[in-house]
């Protein structure tokens, strides 16, 4: 198996030759939620509800990972609103852990505030650059696994 790292800063790039079903937490690229219009899930209960593909990036691959969701104020180029005109962009995978629910990146701690940090923003930049300095990160994506607590 080949393996590529790049590092940057607290987080590094494993690129492997691997299928996403082969590594715990991690989700299609091509990651499918359906809607309503008012409702958000995973699964299509029925034909009422538009499937529309989430950006889904894994940048790393590696089995200690999850998700950061992407929001911005900016409707388009958005996927759904959450409310309070918050809408979410995306989700990128990182190396971290899940504490109940919520995404703990690495080199980070329950209970930080890693909305705006900086290291985490210059990864989105990669996928979302014409949304530098309007975005923002959230951890609860646990959600898409089942995880309840």
């Amino acid at each position: 198996m080949k393996k590529i790292v790049l590092n940057l800063g607290l987080f590094s790039i494993l690129s492997v030759s691997m299928n996403a079903q082969d590594i715990p937490y991690t989700l299609p690229e091509n990651f499918a939620v359906y809607t309503d219009g008012e409702t958000l899930l995973n699964w299509q209960p029925s034909p009422q509800y538009e499937e529309i593909n989430l950006p889904t990036f894994n940048f790393y691959q590696g089995d200690n990972g999850g998700y950061l969701a992407i929001y911005t104020r900016d409707e388009e180029p958005s996927i759904y609103s959450v409310g309070d005109s918050i809408y979410v962009m995306g989700q990128i995978r990182l190396e971290g852990h899940y504490e109940g629910r919520i995404f703990i990146p690495k080199g980070f701690n329950v209970g930080d505030d890693i909305t705006q940090e900086k290291e985490l923003l210059e990864i989105c930049e990669l996928y979302f650059p014409h949304m530098k300095g309007r975005m923002w990160v959230g951890a609860d994506t646990g959600g898409w696994f089942g995880i309840q607590e």
